[in-house]
């Protein structure tokens, strides 16, 4: 199955739900062009449908929004390419908080009226260490299963 080129209105509402959640400025999108498939959205560098033959492409680019439907949940390639121009959506949690994140459990954390419910980016010193999903009264890990071994082993976090 090819990809489907975002539509106008449909690449709109995608940059205006970054820029509101995560302080994305729209600026940055003119680098990018978004293509959708059954699992998510896909970035890949403006232009390359133009390069490329699309009936001999499976799959191209980086995967940065998961689902069906918007609203989307964020991945952590969304994050390696714009945490740094993420000004929202960011908490900082301790090394207890990172290390049970990275163990997939669920934590508690002060949240004032700011905290709407939806997706954050966890930082540890200003470092990206998970994304979680704030919902009624906590932030529920979405570090995927397959890592929680390997990087509950791997990281040791130390104030």
């Amino acid at each position: 199955m090819l990809p489907n080129l975002l539509n106008d209105n449909e690449f709109q509402l995608i940059q205006n739900y970054c820029f509101d959640r995560y302080g994305i400025e729209k600026e940055v999108w003119i680098y990018y062009s978004l293509y959708k498939r059954k699992e998510g959205l896909w970035l890949v560098n403006k232009g390359i449908e133009n390069q490329i033959d699309l009936s001999q492409a499976e799959s191209f680019g980086l995967r940065i929004l998961s689902g069906k439907n918007y609203p989307y949940k964020i991945t952590r390639s969304f994050v390696q390419v714009f945490l740094k121009h993420m000004s929202k959506g960011l908490i900082e949690v301790t090394s207890a908080q990172a290390e049970s994140l990275l163990k997939r459990e669920t934590i508690q954390i002060e949240a004032g009226p700011n905290f709407q419910k939806g997706y954050y980016v966890c930082l540890y010193q200003e470092k990206f260490v998970a994304i979680a999903l704030r919902t009624q009264d906590a932030f529920v890990s979405q570090v995927p299963k397959s890592l929680t071994g390997q990087l509950s082993n791997n990281l040791k976090f130390s104030e």
